[in-house]
C-alpha cells in the first residue's frame, strides 16, 4: 500500500510537470542599426548555462524576416540575454550601459516581442545622453578617476560632480544630456598637476564637444602631466655623495612620495659602498617621484650650503643611474666640511 502511495505521488508530480511546462517563442523586433549585416545572434541564459555561442540557441529569420527562438519546454521563469557570439558581444542598454537580465514567465508567456538596443563592441546609436568613451595611456594608475574641468563647472578640475569611475573592464564612459550648445573642456585625475597632455608632453587646446550632433564620442587621452611614460614598473639606482661631515657609523635614508615621507624607512636605507659614496635601488613610482635624504629623523635632513632645507629633490627621467650629492645635514654644522 506504501509502495502505492509513492508511486501514485510520482505520478500526480509528472502529470503536474507536463501540464505546467511550457515552451515561449522569443521573436526579436529590432536590432541596433549598426548590426554588422549576417550577424549570428545568440540567446544565452539559464537554460543552457549561460553559453554565449551555443549553436542550439542560434536565433532564425521567421516567415515574415525577424528573428526568432523557441525556447525549450521549462516552468517558472527564464532568465536570458542576446549576445553575437561571445560575452564581448553581449547587448546593452540603449545608453551602452550594463543591463540586467531578461526574464519571461512560462506561465504567463507563449510569445514575447524584443528590441535589442546596443551592442557592448559597438556602442550605443539611440540613446537620449551622448555617449563619451575615454581611451586612457598605459601608465595611468589602476581605478583612476577621472574628472572633467569644464566651462561648466568653472574650470574645477576635481569637482566631484564630473567624476568618471572605470568600469570593471578598467574602461572609462560618461553619458552627457543632449541640448543645444557646445562645451568646452579637458581631463584631470583630480588636479591641474594632472592635466591630460599631448603625444609630445604638451598642454593641449580646449576640447569642443557639440551637444546634441552625435551618439558616441571616442576621446583619447594621450599623456598626463604627472606620469612620464617608462617609469612604471622599472628600478632605479641611485648613487649618492655625501658631505665630509657624514660619520662612518651613520645611516642615510630616503624619504619621499612613495614612502609617505618616513624618514628612518629600513627599506630605504642606502648601503655604504665606500667612504662618503652610498647607494639605492628602488621601484621607480608612478608618477613624479619627490624626495630628500635623511640620516634618520627631519631633524638631521640635508640643507644646501646657506643650512636651509632644500627644496624636494624630483625625479623625472628614463634613466637608470643616477648621480647626486648632498651638500650638508642640518643638524651639522656644513662649515665643518671645508
Amino acid at each position: 500500500m506504501k509502495r502505492l502511495v509513492i508511486w501514485a505521488a510520482v505520478l500526480l508530480a509528472l502529470l503536474g510537470f507536463s501540464s505546467c511546462a511550457k515552451k515561449v517563442t522569443i521573436i526579436v523586433d529590432k536590432l541596433p542599426p549598426n548590426t554588422p549585416e549576417f550577424a549570428s545572434i545568440f540567446v544565452t541564459g539559464n537554460f543552457n548555462y549561460w553559453d554565449a555561442s551555443d549553436r542550439l540557441f542560434l536565433l532564425k529569420p521567421n516567415e515574415n524576416g525577424k528573428l526568432t527562438l523557441e525556447l525549450p519546454y521549462g516552468w517558472g521563469n527564464a532568465e536570458f540575454k542576446f549576445t553575437r557570439g561571445d560575452w564581448k558581444t553581449v547587448e546593452k542598454d540603449l545608453c551602452g550601459q550594463e543591463m540586467n537580465n531578461r526574464v519571461v514567465s512560462y506561465l504567463k508567456n507563449n510569445t514575447i516581442h524584443v528590441t535589442i538596443s546596443s551592442w557592448a563592441d559597438l556602442g550605443p546609436t539611440d540613446c537620449e545622453k551622448a555617449v563619451l568613451s575615454i581611451k586612457v595611456p598605459p601608465e595611468t594608475p589602476k581605478n583612476a578617476r577621472l574628472y572633467v574641468a569644464a566651462n561648466l563647472n568653472d574650470w574645477d578640475p576635481g569637482d566631484t560632480s564630473y567624476c568618471i569611475h572605470p568600469n570593471e573592464k578598467g574602461e572609462y564612459f560618461a553619458l552627457v544630456e543632449k541640448h543645444e550648445g557646445t562645451i568646452e573642456f579637458k581631463f584631470t585625475r583630480g588636479g591641474w598637476e594632472s592635466e591630460e597632455l599631448d603625444a609630445d608632453r604638451n598642454p593641449i587646446s580646449n576640447r569642443e564637444f557639440v551637444l546634441g550632433k552625435q551618439d558616441t564620442v571616442v576621446l583619447e587621452v594621450a599623456a598626463w602631466k604627472d606620469i612620464v611614460p617608462g617609469l612604471e614598473c622599472k628600478e632605479i639606482t641611485f648613487r649618492v655623495k655625501t658631505p665630509k661631515t657624514t660619520r662612518e657609523q651613520d645611516e642615510i635614508y630616503i624619504s619621499g612620495t612613495f614612502n609617505d615621507w618616513k624618514p628612518n624607512d629600513e627599506t630605504f636605507k642606502l648601503k655604504p659602498e665606500k667612504k662618503n659614496l652610498y647607494s639605492i635601488t628602488i621601484v621607480k613610482p608612478e608618477g613624479p617621484m619627490k624626495f630628500k635624504f635623511t640620516r634618520g629623523s627631519w631633524q638631521s635632513e640635508e640643507v644646501n650650503q646657506y643650512q636651509e632645507p632644500i627644496e624636494n629633490r624630483q625625479f623625472i627621467t628614463n634613466a637608470d643611474t643616477v648621480n647626486l650629492h648632498i651638500i650638508g645635514w642640518k643638524d651639522r654644522n656644513v662649515r665643518n666640511m671645508h
